[in-house]
């Protein structure tokens, strides 16, 4: 019985599950690695992402300023010749110069590609007079526009449901 105890165990790796032969690569294959995001973009994309995460405020009127950065290829809207990839870059350049405290419309009036005013007064309330229903603009207006409080900016990715034209810096007038 004490030969049969060390016998099993020098036999037992024979009897073990089988392991990947040897030529098997023993790792997976790299996946490439995802393009470094600068960190402009990121900072825009986190603020765009802090903004929809509020509540909205109750007011039945609001009154926002934008700059709108398109690109081509989008489905209706203003033309433009920037790739969606250089659009963003120049929305995250611009969302760094408002922050930093530039004149958000002196940069509307040299950027923003809306071929419109840029100023925007929407109601909630069909009773309650304003140049637009929130329903009857793009989502992101509103969406950005009621989370905001007046004289704060705030930014809307692109998104095609309710931000097809490209991405939106807002200023909250009223």
């Amino acid at each position: 019985m004490r030969l049969l105890f060390p016998a099993l165990l020098l036999l037992a790796p024979l009897f073990a599950c089988p392991t990947a032969p040897s030529d098997a690569p023993s790792e997976a294959p790299a996946q490439p690695a995802a393009p470094e995001v600068p960190p402009a973009v990121a900072r825009l994309r986190a603020d765009a992402a802090a903004v929809a995460a509020r509540p909205e405020a109750a007011d039945p009127v609001v009154e926002v300023q934008h700059i709108l950065i398109s690109f081509r290829g989008i489905p209706r809207g203003p033309a433009a010749t920037r790739s969606r990839e250089e659009a963003e870059v120049l929305a995250a350049e611009l969302w760094a110069r408002v922050l930093a405290g530039e004149d958000f419309a002196a940069l509307q009036k040299q950027y923003s590609d809306d071929p419109g005013a840029g100023t925007y007064a929407m109601s909630q309330d069909p009773k309650v007079p304003a140049d637009w229903q929130r329903k009857g603009m793009v989502a992101a207006f509103g969406d950005v526009g009621w989370r905001l409080k007046v004289n704060e900016v705030g930014v809307a990715a692109h998104d095609p449901q309710k931000s097809p034209f490209g991405w939106h810096l807002i200023k909250r007038l009223r």
